[in-house]
């Protein structure tokens, strides 16, 4: 497991675009489940509003037991969050969320417990390694690869500074 801090990372769509992820718990589990295929996901109802809510545990590179939860705030609204994750478990589900399962990278949203706990929060969009749709596909690129890795680099940097202590509101 790595040596970074860890905290609550969240990831959520623009707010002048909330629904623009389109995002169901069947769509999320379905994704995550090809994505990660040793995922546990449950569904779990709550008291509030009738809602529910849907747990995940993924295995990254670094963690074998990274959880979240998906919530669905309004109706194709998604908010997603990392409990106890590093910055490296964040970047990792940050690229596949913008790679994978959110229509266009623009459409992503990342702070974190300590951003939130000053004040504010860092609305960043994160590096995707594919183009925005319309665009000729470049080709893949293996995921040591120089630019990969300069991607993961500043996304980690991100996720490192958001769960700074030393944070504050922007």
């Amino acid at each position: 497991m790595s040596n970074d801090r860890r905290a609550t990372f969240l990831f959520y769509p623009p707010t002048d675009r909330a629904n623009a992820w389109h995002m169901t718990f069947d769509g999320f589990r379905a994704a995550l489940e090809r994505a990660f295929p040793d995922a546990f996901t449950r569904l779990v109802p709550t008291s509030f509003r009738g809602g529910s809510y849907l747990e995940f545990e993924v295995a990254t590179p670094d963690n074998p037991g990274l959880r979240g939860i998906a919530t669905l705030p309004v109706e194709e609204c998604g908010c997603i969050t990392l409990t106890d994750a590093s910055p490296t478990d964040a970047a990792h589900i940050a690229h596949w969320l913008s790679d994978s399962f959110i229509p266009s990278p623009d459409l992503i949203r990342f702070s974190s417990e300590a951003a939130m706990e000053a004040g504010g929060r860092i609305p960043l969009g994160t590096p995707s390694r594919r183009r925005h749709r319309g665009h000729r596909s470049s080709p893949a690129r293996a995921p040591g690869s120089r630019r990969v890795r300069r991607k993961r680099d500043h996304l980690s940097a991100a996720a490192r500074e958001a769960a700074s202590p030393e944070c504050v509101k922007r």
